[in-house]
């Protein structure tokens, strides 16, 4: 199954290794390969994650506190979001 990152979540995916590299040198790639493994983890079992809405689910990171939150379409995975757990929820829409 194939995987699509909305524009959205590949920005905010982006700028989060950003800001964790600028916390700490390679911090931000350490986040960027559990967010690799994350969507593997997805792909393999697609419908073990929590739903968050009708069509979407939240699979979360295990280091770092982000979750992908995710739709599944017939041929695909799409990531709508790379969502930081620490923002106030008004700001997840």
């Amino acid at each position: 199954m194939t995987v699509e990152f909305l524009r959205k979540a590949r920005i905010e995916w982006l700028e989060a290794i950003e800001y964790y590299n600028q916390e700490r040198a390679a911090l931000g790639f350490e986040f960027a390969l559990e967010v690799d493994r994350t969507v593997s983890r997805i792909v393999q079992f697609p419908e073990a994650w929590a739903r968050v809405g009708p069509r979407t689910r939240r699979a979360l990171l295990d280091r770092f506190p982000y979750g992908l939150l995710y739709t599944l379409k017939p041929d695909r995975i799409v990531i709508t979001a790379v969502m930081n757990l620490r923002r106030k929820p008004e700001t997840l829409q």
